[in-house]
């Protein structure tokens, strides 16, 4: 099993932290940053009409609808999401495993 300090370092490279926003940008700022904190994660992507984050992959949008939203969430975020699903997968196995 691993340890705490061995899964964040983990968790760091295979976390992608995910935002998107185009109404309440000091808001999102805070609270990615605040989870980068948590995470220690530096996978940060942030849909947005302006570049919310400094250092932030920042993929432009227009503002929508809550339907396009979800539309958005289930049919296409998961192409611009880069975590390595496997390894994902092998890290739950290692928990779960008896």
């Amino acid at each position: 099993m691993k340890s705490i300090q061995e899964s964040k370092k983990y968790m760091c490279n295979n976390f992608t932290i995910v935002a998107i926003d185009t109404r309440y940008h000091n808001l999102t700022k805070k609270a990615v940053e605040h989870t980068i904190q948590i995470t220690n994660s530096h996978n940060v992507l942030i849909f947005s009409d302006i570049d919310i984050l400094a250092g932030s992959k920042w993929i432009k949008i227009d503002p929508f609808d809550m339907i396009m939203y979800n539309n958005f969430m289930v049919k296409e975020i998961s192409q611009y999401i880069k975590t390595d699903q496997r390894a994902s997968e092998n890290q739950r196995k290692c928990y779960y495993r008896k």
